[in-house]
């Protein structure tokens, strides 16, 4: 893959390998840009739209966003980038910068701000040296919304100018200065700056003019006198007054060489080595605080970037433990360990202070013109790390700490994560299959493959193989990560034992569900408090890692897959375990109803008597509603699993999966639906619930059709029909008639297909179902049509719109719609389905439908073909094309190939949409 280079200082620019990659028109161009403003934070949809179009925009303005982004993911492949730099967060999207100027320029003022004069000047200059002109110029509401970065440069420019005048350079800046003023003639500071260097270098009279100039103008364009310092300026140089004269200055003891030995069989971490190695190189006041949980090797790389580095700062190494995570161990006091670096620097033991603030600050001197490295592992928190950190503006300390030292002023943060795969598989023995699945069994967690490392060495007769099957059993893995003085369970342990009594049960709370991530607000349902600022603080503790949004008004939360399992440990021994279990599921249960009625998903049947016992979250828009569904589903299907599996929690798990399947297949998570109907088929065989059982069969068996599995498909639902008619539970036979019918058409038995639908029809019409009426009719009539009867199709499509309209069923609305689109253009009438569509499409969207949504935009596409608009009907295409990629139904390889055809038939998982 080529580099790519985003720049958003000037006119955007993306560059990939150094060539500019053509992004297409203005409304691509306009996403991009507003998605890099972002840098790295999620836009949605709806930002997106008012940026690009303000309080006017077009109907298709959601699909014409996920047109511009499919066009600008496909723009980045066209030129050798990574797609996937452009994600799908939500209900929008963000893009992966790995390098753009904006944040550069960030980085460098940054830095600049935290260095001596000397050394921020030039990263100030380079800083400048990023804005390319006006920035994001010609992008009409993007460009206001890029006002920060305009108006930022003028005040960087005076920043430098003023470091510059403070190192003596007045000369040296004399016509960056005048060109600035000509530039920015308002800018009372910068033109007391050029009025001083002018002044310095001997020309007073011109120094003079320049104020009298200045004022003039102020008057003139804004009514106004110039502002104190402008005044008190012009009156020194008046005076003549020395102070405004430049100053400069002037700067001898034991070395110390105190670091631990160099790991020479450290292994990884390269990117960080790379980041720490800038750092420690820049000549700067730096703060290095390395963070991450318990064994994720944050002592070893600040060991080796130390050594790396060491030759950077010839006055000294020096390193302490502080013991802030060590197990039987309290840590370390600041003073005991400013008396122990003073006597490092030759101050007699006599003469160190007992007083923590002298002996900082005789800390502080001693350092202030030295340039010296400063190791402090394993600290506490910030508070223990402040007095130690020296003075010099050449001086750099590397930190680590389980918690991110938010607090710890100055600092650059460098959050360890896992090992990735081929960093990890390199710390352990065996083939390569083998060894990719010990790292997968670690998580990557550098103590724990050190661990297997060392069992594997210890004991030649144990072949990777036989660790394998060991640590493969979730409930012993933590058991097996131990050898002679490690043990992954010590360090975590440790980690839980610091926390106050709340946090502690707050973490262990988190286990008692089978999820991988958390939210606030979840977990305050669970145990019946307010749990944000335990969240925040088990984060402090390197326990949880925040992901982003939640979907539920909080953020969600993630963590290392063996402190997971050791949360579960802990959940186990809860003595209320199963009340925080049934809080928890019911609140999934609870809420998943919420979403079911706010995307209109169909009948909700077979919870009457079992309904949810405690109350789901708040979700007041259907936005909302959708917005928790896309963020929870990963995890609401792995509850649902958990409580299948126990026998005891199977009635709440059953209801829950039966539920989450309605609103997945509305939503298009197929895959997760096909996952959570086959387990639910096992679960309910194993209870011998035959009503769930034959419930379970329909759900996974139009799963299965959806992904063109046809037999296996009929076979579930043929089993639903059968249990369903001992059951004598005639509407929903004639569910499961109705799925078959559909399927008999697609495997080319239109008579079967029409017959099962009759049926069909017929068991509503006797009901009295209104809502089940009108879907059998609208099946019956796309048999119809496939069978050339249009007449009769319309006539069917026509009734079943009318009972829905009667009904309020808005979104089945749709249905009915796209079904009159289609036998109108099957009729040679293209034109009068236009009007039906664009109905159906603004209901599918109402409701977040997006697998719908997808369907009729290339349906869209087909018709505007059939009327000879090319140009419209390919729009039409990319804009599904780009739902069904984001959905992840398609990958972007897959639906490139799929437009690239001359005329393209609907892609596989709406042409096999039931």
């Amino acid at each position: 893959m080529n580099a790519v280079r985003f720049n958003i200082l000037g006119p955007l620019e993306v560059l990939a390998g150094g060539r500019p990659v053509h992004l297409g028109g203005p409304r691509p161009r306009a996403t991009m840009a507003l998605l890099l403003l972002n840098d790295g934070h999620a836009v949605s949809v709806e930002r997106l739209i008012d940026l690009v179009w303000g309080d006017d925009p077009p109907q298709s303005a959601r699909g014409q966003v996920a047109i511009a982004v499919s066009g600008l993911r496909r723009a980045l492949k066209l030129a050798g980038a990574d797609p996937a730099l452009i994600e799908t967060v939500g209900a929008g999207y963000r893009v992966l910068a790995p390098s753009l100027d904006a944040r550069e320029a960030e980085e460098l003022i940054a830095r600049a701000r935290r260095s001596a004069p000397e050394q921020g000047a030039p990263l100030l200059e380079q800083a400048l040296g990023l804005w390319r002109g006006p920035v994001l110029e010609g992008l009409g509401r993007v460009t206001d919304a890029a006002e920060r970065w305009s108006e930022l440069r003028p005040a960087v420019h005076e920043e430098w100018a003023g470091l510059e005048l403070e190192l003596g350079r007045h000369a040296e800046v004399i016509d960056r200065l005048a060109a600035f003023v000509a530039e920015h003639p308002l800018r009372e500071r910068s033109r007391a700056q050029l009025m001083l260097a002018l002044h310095r270098c001997g020309r007073r009279a011109e120094a003079l003019e320049l104020y009298r100039s200045g004022h003039q103008l102020l008057a003139e364009e804004l009514g106004l006198e110039p502002g104190t310092e402008l005044r008190e300026l012009h009156q020194a140089i008046l005076l003549d007054d020395p102070g405004l004269q430049a100053r400069r200055d002037d700067r001898g003891g034991p070395v110390p060489s105190e670091l631990p030995a160099d790991p020479a069989a450290f292994t990884g971490r390269t990117e960080e080595l790379k980041r720490l190695a800038t750092l420690l190189g820049e000549g700067r006041a730096v703060i290095a605080a390395i963070a991450g949980a318990g064994g994720m090797g944050k002592s070893a790389l600040a060991v080796k970037a130390a050594h790396l580095a060491a030759h950077e700062f010839p006055d000294g190494h020096l390193y302490v433990n502080l013991h802030g995570s060590t197990p039987g161990v309290e840590p370390v006091q600041p003073v005991e360990v400013l008396g122990r670096f003073l006597r490092s620097f030759g101050v007699p033991p006599d003469e160190v202070p007992d007083n923590p603030d002298e002996a900082a600050g005789r800390f502080r001197s001693l350092t202030s013109r030295r340039r010296v490295l400063v190791v402090l592992d394993n600290a506490l928190d910030s508070a223990q790390v402040r007095p130690l950190l020296p003075a010099g503006a050449g001086c750099a300390v590397v930190v680590t700490s389980r918690g991110v030292l938010s607090t710890l002023d100055g600092a650059t943060h460098l959050r360890l994560t896992p090992l990735a795969e081929e960093e990890a598989a390199a710390m352990v023995p065996g083939s390569p299959a083998e060894r990719a699945e010990l790292v997968r069994l670690c998580g990557g967690l550098p103590l724990a493959l050190r661990i297997v490392a060392a069992q594997l060495a210890a004991d030649p007769g144990t072949a990777p193989a036989d660790l394998i099957v060991k640590l493969a059993d979730e409930r012993r893995r933590l058991d097996a990560l131990q050898q002679d003085d490690l043990a992954v369970r010590a360090g975590l342990a440790l980690s839980v034992q610091r926390l106050a009594p709340e946090d502690a049960r707050l973490f262990a709370a988190l286990g008692v569900l089978d999820a991988y991530t958390f939210t606030p607000a979840l977990a305050g349902a669970m145990l019946g408090r307010e749990t944000e600022s335990g969240f925040a603080r088990l984060t402090a503790a390197g326990l949880l890692e925040p992901l982003g949004p939640g979907g539920s008004g909080s953020l969600r939360y993630g963590t290392h897959d063996l402190i997971l399992l050791h949360a579960r440990e802990l959940a186990a021994a809860l003595d209320d375990r199963d009340e925080l279990l049934d809080r928890g599921a019911n609140c999934y249960f609870a809420t998943t109803i919420t979403v079911h009625a706010a995307m209109q998903a169909g009948e909700l049947t077979g919870l009457e008597g079992h309904e949810p016992t405690h109350p789901g979250l708040p979700l007041a828009t259907a936005e909302q509603a959708v917005a928790w569904l896309d963020a929870e589903t990963p995890d609401l299907v792995t509850a649902s699993l958990q409580l299948l599996r126990e026998p005891r929690w199977y009635p709440l798990g059953v209801r829950l999966a039966r539920t989450l399947g309605r609103v997945l297949l509305h939503r298009g998570g197929i895959r997760e639906l096909t996952l959570l109907a086959g387990e639910s088929v096992a679960a309910a065989r194993a209870a011998g619930d035959t009503e769930q059982l034959a419930e379970s069969h329909n759900m996974y068996g139009v799963a299965l059709l959806i992904t063109g599995r046809l037999a296996e498909g009929v076979a579930q639902v043929e089993s639903a029909t059968a249990l369903w008619k001992a059951l004598d539970d005639r509407p929903r036979q004639a569910s499961a008639l109705s799925n078959m019918a559909m399927a008999h058409l697609r495997m080319g038995r239109p008579d079967r297909a029409i017959a099962a639908m009759d049926e069909a029809v017929a068991i509503r019409r006797e009901a009295g179902d209104g809502e089940g009426l009108a879907d059998a009719l609208d099946n019956l009539g796309i048999l119809h049509a496939r069978t050339g009867d249009l007449d009769r199709a319309l006539v069917l499509a026509q009734e079943a719109l009318d009972l829905r309209r009667g009904l309020r069923l808005t979104r089945a609305q749709g249905v009915s719609y796209t079904n009159l689109a289609d036998l109108y253009r099957m009729r040679g009438e293209p034109r009068l389905g236009l009007g039906c569509l664009d109905e159906a499409l603004a209901l599918a969207r109402t409701h977040g439908d997006q697998l719908t949504e997808a369907a009729i935009q290339w349906q869209l596409g087909d018709t505007r073909a059939e009327l000879g608009d090319e140009p419209e009907a390919r729009l039409a295409w990319a804009g599904s094309v780009a739902i069904l990629v984001d959905s992840g139904l398609m990958t972007a390889d897959e639906g490139e190939a799929h437009l690239a055809q001359p005329r393209p038939g609907p892609p596989g998982p709406i042409g096999r949409g039931m």
